[in-house]
């Protein structure tokens, strides 16, 4: 909980705890084939194909050692303070995985783990200094309607509050 706490995209996660060693197979439809028919009618059966994702089960670790001698000497404020900086280093760590995970020993993050394409992603400009109010929505245009009410963006420093953050209308008034 701490390190959800100290990580800003963890906190938007779904997170569900499995208690399973190792990988875990989770099943998953591959299309939504709802549809209306009259009532009473005979019922075809859609072509669905039941697929399955794996998630790899990795273990984040950090260990802090400390003399007999240091350990006698902390209090309580001591102890908490290395908990925190535990919690923090957890938290940062997740949430790089989380973007940037190769898969390889760790969580497959979200820029190595989808494929990016025009149907997906917007590209806003050739350097990050053009990018647009318009661009922001036309990306957010491209996610189905369920997730846009919770969507977030993501992005480094640089561009969240460099750029984004900076634009305006025409009457000079910041636009975020």
């Amino acid at each position: 909980r701490l390190a959800k706490d100290n990580a800003s995209i963890l906190q938007k996660a779904t997170v569900t705890r499995f208690d399973h060693n190792g990988s875990i197979k989770i099943p998953v439809l591959t299309a939504n084939s709802a549809s209306w028919h009259t009532e009473t009618d005979a019922v075809t059966p859609a072509d669905r194909t039941l697929t399955n994702i794996t998630l790899g089960g990795y273990e984040l670790m950090s260990l802090v050692s400390f003399s007999t001698a240091a350990l006698s000497k902390a209090d309580a404020s001591f102890e908490e303070y290395i908990s925190k900086a535990l919690y923090e280093e957890m938290g940062t760590t997740i949430e790089y995985a989380m973007i940037n995970g190769t898969g390889s020993g760790q969580a497959t993050g979200i820029l190595s783990g989808i494929t990016w394409t025009s149907a997906n992603s917007v590209i806003t400009a050739t350097t990050s200094t053009e990018i647009s109010i318009d661009d922001i929505i036309s990306g957010v245009a491209l996610l189905p309607s369920r997730f846009r009410r919770n969507a977030s963006i993501i992005g480094n420093s640089a561009t969240i509050y460099g750029k984004i953050r900076k634009l305006k209308d025409d009457n000079d008034n910041y636009l975020m």
